[in-house]
Protein backbone atom coordinates (compact mmCIF):
# COMPACT_ATOMS: atom_id res chain seq x y z
CA UNK A 1 0.00 0.00 0.00
CA UNK A 2 1.05 3.82 -0.78
CA UNK A 3 0.76 6.65 1.59
CA UNK A 4 -1.61 9.05 -0.12
CA UNK A 5 -2.46 12.65 2.01
CA UNK A 6 -4.87 15.38 0.80
CA UNK A 7 -2.33 17.09 -1.39
CA UNK A 8 -1.80 13.91 -3.71
CA UNK A 9 -5.60 13.71 -3.42
CA UNK A 10 -6.38 17.19 -5.46
CA UNK A 11 -3.01 16.88 -7.00
CA UNK A 12 -4.55 13.95 -8.99
CA UNK A 13 -8.02 15.46 -9.29
CA UNK A 14 -6.52 18.91 -10.86
CA UNK A 15 -4.47 15.89 -13.35
CA UNK A 16 -7.81 14.14 -14.39
CA UNK A 17 -9.63 17.32 -15.10
CA UNK A 18 -6.61 18.69 -16.87
CA UNK A 19 -6.54 15.88 -19.03
CA UNK A 20 -10.24 15.17 -19.34
CA UNK A 21 -10.61 11.92 -17.38
CA UNK A 22 -13.37 10.96 -15.52
CA UNK A 23 -13.20 8.77 -12.57
CA UNK A 24 -15.12 5.81 -14.32
CA UNK A 25 -12.83 6.88 -17.27
CA UNK A 26 -9.64 6.03 -14.46
CA UNK A 27 -10.96 3.05 -13.05
CA UNK A 28 -11.58 1.34 -16.26
CA UNK A 29 -7.69 2.30 -17.09
CA UNK A 30 -7.16 0.79 -13.99
CA UNK A 31 -9.35 -2.37 -13.96
CA UNK A 32 -10.81 -1.39 -10.41
CA UNK A 33 -14.65 -0.52 -9.97
CA UNK A 34 -15.61 3.08 -9.77
CA UNK A 35 -16.14 2.60 -6.08
CA UNK A 36 -12.67 1.99 -5.60
CA UNK A 37 -12.18 5.18 -6.67
CA UNK A 38 -14.87 6.86 -4.81
CA UNK A 39 -13.58 5.29 -1.38
CA UNK A 40 -9.77 6.51 -2.40
CA UNK A 41 -10.62 10.34 -2.51
CA UNK A 42 -12.35 10.05 0.96
CA UNK A 43 -10.90 12.01 3.79
CA UNK A 44 -10.26 9.56 6.06
CA UNK A 45 -7.93 7.08 3.04
CA UNK A 46 -4.61 7.52 3.80
CA UNK A 47 -2.90 4.68 1.54
CA UNK A 48 -3.53 2.99 -1.73
CA UNK A 49 -2.39 0.07 -4.03
CA UNK A 50 -3.27 2.07 -6.65
CA UNK A 51 -1.10 5.35 -7.09
CA UNK A 52 1.74 3.73 -9.01
CA UNK A 53 -1.38 3.21 -11.86
CA UNK A 54 -3.05 5.87 -11.41
CA UNK A 55 0.07 8.05 -12.12
CA UNK A 56 1.42 5.88 -15.13
CA UNK A 57 -2.52 6.40 -16.36
CA UNK A 58 -2.23 10.78 -15.48
CA UNK A 59 1.09 10.80 -17.10
CA UNK A 60 2.66 11.44 -13.82
CA UNK A 61 6.17 10.94 -12.34
CA UNK A 62 5.81 7.27 -10.95
CA UNK A 63 5.69 7.37 -7.06
CA UNK A 64 8.74 7.21 -5.04
CA UNK A 65 9.88 5.27 -2.02
CA UNK A 66 8.81 2.12 -0.53
CA UNK A 67 4.83 1.26 -0.29
CA UNK A 68 3.78 1.73 3.24
CA UNK A 69 3.23 -1.93 3.88
CA UNK A 70 6.42 -3.01 2.52
CA UNK A 71 8.14 -0.33 5.31
CA UNK A 72 5.83 -1.95 8.36
CA UNK A 73 7.12 -5.69 7.28
CA UNK A 74 10.31 -4.99 7.19
CA UNK A 75 10.04 -2.88 10.57
CA UNK A 76 8.18 -5.94 12.05
CA UNK A 77 11.55 -8.30 10.37
CA UNK A 78 13.53 -6.02 11.87
CA UNK A 79 11.42 -6.05 15.65
CA UNK A 80 11.58 -9.54 15.52
CA UNK A 81 15.79 -10.05 15.21
CA UNK A 82 16.32 -7.52 17.74
CA UNK A 83 14.38 -9.39 20.31
CA UNK A 84 17.15 -12.11 19.61
CA UNK A 85 20.04 -10.40 19.64
CA UNK A 86 22.39 -9.50 22.81
CA UNK A 87 23.09 -6.08 23.77
CA UNK A 88 26.66 -6.04 22.22
CA UNK A 89 25.13 -7.30 18.80
CA UNK A 90 22.22 -4.60 18.77
CA UNK A 91 25.26 -2.27 19.10
CA UNK A 92 26.63 -3.44 16.37
CA UNK A 93 24.03 -4.06 13.97
CA UNK A 94 23.62 0.01 14.78
CA UNK A 95 26.90 1.09 14.22
CA UNK A 96 26.61 -1.71 10.98
CA UNK A 97 23.50 0.44 10.03
CA UNK A 98 24.83 3.91 10.41
CA UNK A 99 28.17 2.87 8.63
CA UNK A 100 25.71 1.67 5.67
CA UNK A 101 23.68 4.81 5.79
CA UNK A 102 26.87 6.71 5.79
CA UNK A 103 26.34 8.43 9.52
CA UNK A 104 29.75 7.12 11.17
Amino acid sequence: MWPVDDQWKRDVLEAMKKRGISRSDLARELGVVRGSLTALFKPETRQTRLKPGIHKALGLVAPTGTPAIEKDEAIARLLRVWKELTESQREHLIKTGEMLAGKS
